[in-house]
């Protein structure tokens, strides 16, 4: 929607020696009604236009208008970047379709074999429901972390990733439902101008337009692939939940508890044998709970006298999270 902005965050390169291709960038907060600005509107697939192209030819910005510090710039758009991720992982969007695609799957009645058809439908939306309940549990962590000041850069990858998915295949189970309903399509709805009347009976309300404007969310806020690298690295670098070192405060046991997990998870418990342990057919390793067990984690919650380690709910959840 830029080619209804004012302003706009832009960052620029202010010390071309930097060393490293992320340094010497600044932030700047641009008057896109500067002389030398020019938006141009890029058409999607559907024929609406949701992002734009901006090009800055010989453009003057009052040095008031830098954000931050003068060459440290990228921390800023890490951090919009990340604020970003959380918004397009698009849970806002796909708990409406949700609803929507459960209305279609209760009545779409598509003839001959239709008690078989509703059964796959209903399951599809049954696995499909699984998927925004998981993605809506995981996604309010992640935004409560960023307003308390912290960066889940991690979480918001991953979080983009699966929502994108989910978002686009909401659309092509209501695609399958609808079937030829979907096909009505009025071109008034590309600028935004509601029809004085149904097109047909059954309108799906110009659904063409919703569906070829989710193909693309993938590239947006970092491509499918860029949030794939950074998972990736995330992973083989060492820097997930189980080998980042706590932030939050730990009493001298708990920090004991977990520095023994840690080091009992990177000696023998690596990525390796999760994989291999989830790709199993039972996908358990008894071996892995039988040494869980004599580190003393099925013990924590057990009273002292009974031989556990007399732990609480606080304390066992801060453990093993």
């Amino acid at each position: 929607m830029g080619q209804w902005a004012n302003w706009a965050l832009v960052l620029v390169r202010t010390d071309p020696s930097a060393r490293r291709k992320q340094e010497g960038i600044s932030v700047l907060l641009m008057d896109l009604r500067a002389p030398g600005v020019t938006v141009r509107p890029i058409r999607f697939i559907n024929g609406a236009h949701f992002h734009v192209q901006m090009f800055f030819d010989d453009v003057r910005v009052p040095a008031a208008n830098l954000v931050g510090v003068e060459h440290a710039g990228w921390s800023i758009a890490k951090g919009l970047l990340v604020i970003e991720r959380l918004f397009v992982a698009r849970v806002g969007d796909c708990k409406p379709e949700l609803a929507s695609a459960a209305k279609l799957a209760g009545t779409w009645r598509p003839g001959p074999g239709a008690q078989i058809e509703d059964a796959l439908l209903a399951r599809r939306h049954a696995e499909l429901d699984i998927r925004m309940r998981a993605l809506e549990a995981a996604w309010w962590p992640a935004v409560r972390l960023a307003e308390q000041g912290g960066s889940p850069e991690l979480e918001a990858s991953l979080l983009k990733l699966d929502g994108n998915l989910l978002l686009q295949d909401l659309h092509t189970f209501k695609l399958d439902a609808l079937g030829a309903r979907a096909l009505p399509f009025d071109p008034r709805a590309i600028d935004g101008e509601p029809s004085p009347e149904p097109l047909s009976p059954g309108h799906a309300e110009n659904f063409p337009l919703h569906y070829w404007r989710y193909r693309g969310i993938t590239l947006a806020g970092g491509s499918s692939e860029i949030q794939r690298q950074i998972v990736a690295k995330a992973v083989f670098g060492g820097l997930t939940e189980i080998d980042r070192p706590r932030q939050d405060e730990l009493d001298e046991q708990q920090a004991i508890m977990d520095g023994t997990l840690r080091r009992w998870l990177d000696k023998h418990y690596a990525f390796e044998r999760r994989r291999e342990t989830v790709a199993a057919r039972d996908g358990y390793d008894p071996a892995a709970w039988a040494a869980l067990a004599d580190l003393g984690l099925t013990g924590l919650l057990i009273p002292e006298c009974d031989g556990g380690l007399g732990g609480t709910v606080i304390l066992r959840a801060r453990t093993l999270r």
